[in-house]
């Protein structure tokens, strides 16, 4: 029901030129994203930080390969 009536606001925004920016439901199930460089999982992380995003864990090593890490996963609510 939320999403409806937030998805009906946005579109009388934008019908009216208005732009609508909302920040993250509270209740929001975590985003889990996975990079294979650990620079684009930082900024990803800044990113998503400075656009309001809860960061519920940073970007951390979760596939080793030969003892090195192999992909970052980055959560974000």
């Amino acid at each position: 029901m939320l999403t409806a009536v937030r998805s009906a606001a946005a579109a009388l925004a934008v019908a009216a030129g208005l732009t609508v920016v909302t920040a993250p439901a509270a209740t929001a199930a975590p985003r889990v994203l996975y990079f294979s460089d650990l620079d684009r999982c930082r900024v990803a992380q800044l990113n998503y930080a400075r656009s309001g995003w809860f960061i519920r864990q940073g970007c951390t090593a979760d596939v080793h390969v030969n003892g090195k890490p192999a992909r970052w996963r980055l959560m974000v609510e």
